[in-house]
């Protein structure tokens, strides 16, 4: 027994605890920006990116002056104005701390079904800017979204998808999201009705959305989408 603990390498064991406290620590840092980020309707999917690379910044303490610090802290003070911005006011904070905690709650996990997106959109993401960031997330975090739709494709959450994407998709490095997307849309079973019930308004965005899919993406829509092809 004494033999096999002198063999053991315990700072190696030592070192992969330490790293696994740290990926675990800045999941979480990671998963609060996120949800910040969404609550205070960033603009653009990439100001999201960049909260959320930012999230291991930290706030200054109280009291703590900007002569004190160095050039690289100055230049990462912008990021206390976001982190502040997450803070309960003292005025009604009992009430603001129950709405952010259900907020959190909402957002803090990507909706697995289509009952629970429609849930966090109709609450949270009451924009076509908002509710485009929110499906970006779906590659970006590794979350399958042919889940989502595995029952049903509800027309309406048809429809504000459509244009939701058809409003902000001017970066092609969004594309592989985007197809994604679309490929979950039609793998749905009910998607051929769903396509049916659309306007024609929304028909001519989703067309507009297809044709601005790289060419060599188109060939994984056309058999599903041939009809606005």
């Amino acid at each position: 027994m004494s033999s096999e603990l002198e063999k053991f390498d315990f700072t190696r064991l030592e070192h992969e605890l330490q790293n696994a406290v740290k990926q675990e620590k800045q999941y979480w840092l990671e998963n609060d920006a996120k949800i910040r980020a969404v609550k205070q309707g960033v603009p653009t999917y990439d100001d999201f990116r960049e909260l959320v690379n930012g999230a291991h910044l930290q706030p200054l303490e109280k009291g703590e002056k900007m002569d004190s610090m160095s050039d690289a802290q100055r230049r990462n003070q912008p990021w206390n104005s976001a982190a502040n911005l997450s803070k309960i006011s003292k005025s009604g904070a009992s009430t603001e701390s129950e709405e952010f905690i259900n907020v959190s709650s909402e957002l803090a996990q990507l909706a697995n079904n289509h009952a629970r997106l429609m849930s966090v959109w109709r609450h949270h993401c009451k924009d076509d800017s908002s509710k485009y960031q929110y499906l970006l997330r779906y590659r970006d975090e590794g979350v399958d979204f042919r889940e989502v739709f595995k029952t049903d494709l509800p027309s309406q959450l048809f429809s504000q998808a459509i244009c939701a994407i058809h409003a902000h998709f001017n970066n092609q490095d969004h594309a592989p999201a985007i197809v994604d997307i679309l490929v979950a849309f039609a793998c749905s079973p009910r998607f051929e009705l769903a396509l049916g019930f659309l306007s024609t308004a929304d028909k001519n965005r989703l067309r507009e959305i297809l044709q601005r899919v790289p060419t060599n993406s188109i060939s994984t829509l056309e058999s599903a989408y041939n009809q606005l092809l």
